[in-house]
């Protein structure tokens, strides 16, 4: 994943917006990989205050990786053998408009502004709705696809 905004979501199974899990009561589990890059996870079914979930049942074999860097989340829960990196990932609020004509937009004062992986292949257009520098922005608005937003 790269430049995707996940926010105010109630998940069917389970509270997160990103929920890893290997093994069960069934049997063991596969490998189960994920990466976030340039990603906003906000404030999904705050009641149990997780975003994103990386698991392995106990006495289980299997893996669940989370790979996150240059993201932003409010929380992670790692249980069992679940492993996951982070790198560059931020935990603050991302201020976002509520009048905007773009749902979730930037504010214009938010942190999460220029906040995106420097490496070139992630800049962002200087238009609207990107904010700032060529530096993307984290969520849908920044990075290089944010010139097909009208």
């Amino acid at each position: 994943m790269k430049n995707n905004t996940v926010v105010d979501n109630i998940g069917v199974n389970g509270p997160e917006a990103v929920h890893l899990h290997s093994g069960s009561d069934f049997g063991d589990g596969g490998i189960v990989n994920f990466s976030s890059n340039n990603d906003i996870f906000w404030n999904n079914d705050d009641s149990y205050k997780y975003d994103i979930a990386v698991i392995v049942s106990p006495d289980k074999k299997g893996s669940a990786i989370a790979d996150i860097n240059y993201s932003l989340i409010k929380s992670v829960n790692k249980n069992g053998a679940g492993q996951f990196t982070i790198a560059n990932t931020y935990y603050f609020d991302p201020s976002f408009e509520t009048t905007s004509d773009y749902p979730y937009q930037l504010m214009d004062d938010s942190p999460a502004i220029d906040a995106g992986n420097p490496t070139e292949i992630f800049n962002d257009n200087t238009r609207p709705p990107g904010k700032g520098t060529e530096r993307s922005d984290l969520g849908a608005y920044g990075g290089p696809g944010n010139i097909f937003w009208p």
